[in-house]
């Protein structure tokens, strides 16, 4: 049982991987982190495409949209993500 079934009926490319990188987190730990940086990317890119909030910056890299500005917004606007 994977940590991220419950992605796989609503978001199933996200699930394949962020279950791959699950399964090689002891394995292969280097191929680990290439899914879960694939899977945060695929997530960022889906709530750009689908918060009309949230403004695409300039520069296509996960580095710009991980901004303390996108920071802020989350974690105002959805309690999930605070402390």
């Amino acid at each position: 049982m994977s940590n991220f079934t419950f992605l796989q009926q609503d978001w199933p490319e996200l699930y394949e991987t962020s279950r791959e990188a699950e399964q090689n987190v002891n394995s292969a730990p280097r191929t680990s982190c290439f899914y879960a940086r694939r899977s945060l990317e695929r997530a960022v890119k889906w709530l750009y495409a689908n918060d009309s909030y949230l403004k695409q910056p300039y520069a296509d890299n996960l580095a710009f949209p991980l901004s303390p500005i996108f920071h802020l917004h989350i974690s105002t606007t959805n309690k999930i993500f605070t402390a």
